[in-house]
Formats: structure tokens, sequence, C-alpha cells
């Protein structure tokens, strides 16, 4: 046996094999590895893709609540009736009647950083006091603050931003409180403090998991920034119209590239 096998070594057919054969077999076996090499590097590439599209799907999600809740705030503010019993003579029967909402969780007026008015829904936060000071700093550091007032149209007036009322997520949208007309707005704006309305809209857990549920994201959670920020899954920091991350949005990674 040994022998028949030193023999077929020395032969000339497996001198052929070794000329043609062996190249054949490295060249698929090169294709092969090739073919691996490209399937793992597609995978990844699909795996990158998930992350960054859903990464602007929350975004996106983000930022169309924060527009909806800032046209709300213009409704409320940018109206003759309100300027009148706000800003030229306070009515507080006028606000009570006129300054609640069934879309937003709060409807806060303040001047000078300093609340006038507030109304909260039932259950909107288990930290009342906590929430609407968080909305009047949040709304108080909106980029170009001081300009709301005066800006040339009554759509520039809004701004919007973030920020954690206790350990949840709260959309805040202000608003100069003024006349309706924009010369008159703008001819009426105070040189000194003015008074802004204040939307509130608190995301809490069920929310947030509805919200995950809506986008197909599972697992969707809120982490605020005074903890640590998530280590597993697609994280995506949640940012205050200053720059500043209030806390982290996360789900889980489908990876369905490398799953497939």
């Amino acid at each position: 046996m040994k022998a028949s096998a030193k023999q077929f070594m020395n032969s000339a057919a497996w001198r052929a094999w070794l000329t043609a054969g062996a190249p054949i077999i490295a060249l698929v076996l090169l294709v092969f590895v090739l073919a691996v090499g490209l399937l793992v590097g597609l995978a990844r590439q699909q795996d990158r893709e998930i992350v960054a599209s859903t990464q602007r799907l929350v975004s996106s999600t983000l930022d169309a609540r924060r527009g909806g809740l800032a046209g709300l705030a213009l409704d409320y503010a940018n109206w003759d009736d309100a300027y009148a019993a706000i800003t030229l003579d306070w009515d507080a029967e006028w606000l009570a009647n006129n300054y609640y909402s069934s879309v937003a969780d709060g409807v806060i007026v303040a001047r000078d950083g300093l609340r006038r008015y507030t109304w909260l829904a039932d259950g909107a936060t288990d930290e009342p006091d906590e929430a609407v000071r968080a909305a009047i700093e949040a709304a108080w550091s909106v980029g170009g603050f001081e300009g709301l007032a005066t800006a040339p149209s009554a759509a520039e007036t809004s701004a919007h931003t973030v920020a954690v009322a206790g350990d949840r997520l709260a959309l805040i949208a202000v608003v100069p409180v003024a006349v309706e007309d924009d010369a008159g707005r703008i001819a009426n704006a105070p040189a000194g403090a003015a008074d802004y309305l204040i939307a509130v809209q608190v995301l809490d857990l069920s929310e947030i998991s509805e919200l995950g549920r809506l986008l197909g994201l599972q697992g969707l959670s809120f982490t605020p920034a005074s903890s640590s920020a998530p280590e597993t899954g697609v994280v995506l920091p949640i940012l205050a119209s200053d720059g500043h991350a209030v806390g982290w949005f996360a789900w889980r990674h489908e990876r369905p590239g490398s799953a497939g």
C-alpha cells in the first residue's frame, strides 16, 4: 500500500495534478474566502446603515413632535386676547379659561425667568415644581431667545428644545406673548422683560415604549444625562438647543445583516 502511494507520488499523473489541479483548488479556496469576506463586509455595512437610519428616524420623529409643540405654543401666544389678558392687564380668570390643552402636558406663562401662570395635565409629571423649573430654564437657554419677540415673522418667534423632568424627557416650546399683527408685535416688543408662553410635553416610560412600537424599534428607552450612557444597543444623544446632551435614547440593535 505504501509502495503504491509512493509510486503515485512519483508518477506523471501526480505531477500533472500538481501542475493543473492544485492551482485550481487554491483559486477555488481563494474565491471562497473572498466571497465570505465580501458577505461579512456587506453584513456589517448593512448593520451600520440600520444604525444610521434608525437614528435618523428617531431624531426626525422628535423634531416633528417638537415642531408640532412649537406650532401649538404659537397659536396660544400670538393672540390679541392673550396679549391683552397677560401683558396689558393681567386677567387670571381669562388664563384659567383659555390656557389649557388636550395635547400638551403643560402650559406655562413666565416673565424674566419667573412663572406667572401654570397649567399641568393630570399625571403629566410626579414632580410638577421641578418640571416647571426645568421648562423655564430650558426656555430661557434657547439659542437666540432674546430676539424671538422682534423676529420678522410670527413663525420665527417660536423655538423648541428639550429638558429632563425627573427621569423623563420633556419637549419644550417657547413663544413670546404678542399681538397677531407682525408690525404691531415688533412695535410693542418691550425693551425689558416680555411675557413668554412655554408649552411642555413629557414623554414617560409608556409613551416612549409606544413610540418604539410605532417606529418598529425594540426596547426603546430614555436615560437622563445624570446617569451613565447606555453601553449596549443603538444609542442616540438627545441634545438641547444649546448643543448639550440632556440624555440618550437607546434601543435594541437588531443587526439584520449579521443575522442574515
